[in-house]
């Protein structure tokens, strides 16, 4: 009994640790940590921008727009102004990548959510399906922010380490913590998942997305190469590898090429 009890104090002396340690690395890592318009001058440029969109002046307000993100400011509803801005304009690939990185930053937000999933369906973009644990996992994912899902695992990964030591410790409440173990790693599992799909999702993948009507995908990054398919835009895949001017990718069922690195645009920001 006692070398039990042992065990039992080490695994959850393990996972406080782990506890600790998932929300700060995954908060840190994230390169989508929404970054405040704060500075004046910044301010400033961005309700300029918001007025010619409103002028219906769509380039200038894509100038203004794209300037504040090059000087390292960013947020939700910045991202989510640029892509309203690329649809007026036609450019629907490109809002469909700036929907895309709003919605990591304002997964809740009513309107983006509309908005994409309406242009989600003008490109006929199917979301592949999956099993129920899937699915749940993938709606969390698109539910919550990264930072959020960190915070998650963290809280359910200290109400098991406190399950633990309640039992080891306080034998008669045994009898009664079996419930809400099974509850608490349930709650565990599911968000853990969600996290993993999501980190895996913008740093496993490295994710682009097609924001030209048609991306030729060759065998070999030339134009000599030949065509192997195409790509229609607004189509997200990840980026192998790149050569020059090429990017070697992969679409979702697995089959790679060569693509001209202008005809897709990165999801990730770097700032």
């Amino acid at each position: 009994m006692f070398k039990r009890n042992i065990f039992y104090i080490m695994i959850s002396c393990l996972l406080l640790t782990l506890s600790f340690g998932s929300n700060t690395v995954l908060a840190k890592a994230s390169t989508f940590e929404e970054n405040q318009v704060s500075n004046s001058s910044h301010n400033a440029l961005f309700y300029q921008a918001n007025k010619y969109y409103q002028d219906a002046d769509y380039e200038k307000a894509v100038d203004s727009y794209e300037q504040i993100l090059q000087e390292g400011y960013a947020s939700g509803h910045l991202y989510y102004n640029l892509g309203n801005t690329y649809y007026r304009l036609d450019q629907k690939g490109k809002a469909l990548l700036n929907y895309m990185r709003a919605k990591n930053l304002i997964p809740r937000d009513p309107d983006l959510s509309s908005n994409l999933e309406y242009l989600e369906e003008e490109l006929q973009i199917e979301r592949d399906g999956g099993g129920w644990l899937f699915g749940l996992a993938s709606w969390i994912s698109d539910y919550m922010t990264l930072r959020e899902l960190a915070f998650l695992v963290s809280l359910f990964l200290t109400l098991v380490v406190i399950l633990i030591l309640s039992a080891v410790f306080i034998t008669k409440w045994r009898q009664f913590l079996k419930i809400p173990m099974v509850i608490v790693i349930l709650c565990l599992i599911i968000f853990l998942f969600g996290t993993v799909l999501s980190g895996y999702h913008f740093y496993g993948t490295n994710p682009a997305v097609v924001v030209v009507n048609e991306a030729k995908v060759r065998f070999e990054p030339s134009m000599s190469g030949e065509i192997y398919y195409s790509l229609t835009e607004g189509t997200t895949i990840g980026i192998e590898n790149i050569r020059d001017e090429w990017s070697q990718i992969q679409r979702e069922d697995g089959k790679k090429g060569w693509v001209k690195s202008e005809d897709i645009e990165v999801m990730k920001i770097n700032k």
